[in-house]
């Protein structure tokens, strides 16, 4: 994924732009990102000021960086080339990714979710990853873990990359093992 100056335009985009998909960005600038579309909770304003100080941060190091900017769920879907899912779970968001927003993302697209697994709905992105909505997908949680069986639609999918968070998925005596030192107990639970 690279982009210049006169080179192709490479659109990043964020559902949910707090502290980490601030950090992310900073760092795929010097990958040649051109543009970052973000949305944020429903009825959020536009941080304009927060836009234009990170356009103009990051023209400094990519002088092909053209804008940061607020845009409606349809539109980030439709313009990102890569889309990492980094909101907060609950009711308002789960399954947030779901058929009709996978079919409005490119198909030259990656869906990348490092949040949580409730938000994208898994047999909807099976199918668009088998049908080819979209190019791929990168996770590193899914819906239903730690319990994630063999039948899951998922676990098979060859255009899926999925990292498990480590600590999501160990156990407390796992975690009484990693840190023989400390008492772990039931409190210690994410």
């Amino acid at each position: 994924m690279s982009g210049t100056a006169g080179g192709p335009k490479r659109t990043v985009g964020f559902l949910g732009f707090g502290r980490i998909a601030q950090a992310t960005l900073h760092r795929l600038v010097g990958f040649g990102i051109t543009q970052c579309l973000y949305t944020t909770r429903v009825g959020s304003l536009p941080k304009k000021d927060l836009e234009d100080s990170l356009t103009e941060k990051y023209r400094h190091i990519n002088p092909g960086f053209e804008s940061v900017r607020a845009v409606d769920l349809k539109t980030l879907a439709r313009g990102s080339d890569v889309l990492f899912i980094l909101a907060p779970g609950g009711a308002e968001t789960k399954h947030i990714v779901n058929e009709g927003l996978l079919r409005e993302m490119k198909r030259t697209s990656v869906l990348v979710n490092a949040s949580r697994g409730s938000l994208v709905d898994s047999e909807a992105l099976a199918k668009a990853l088998r049908e080819g909505w979209i190019w791929g997908a990168g996770l590193d949680v899914v819906e239903g873990e730690p319990d994630v069986a063999a039948d899951h639609p998922l676990v098979r999918e060859p255009k899926l990359v999925r990292q498990p968070a480590s600590r999501a998925c160990l156990t407390t005596g796992q975690l009484r093992d990693l840190a023989p030192h400390r008492e772990c107990s039931d409190h210690d639970q994410d």
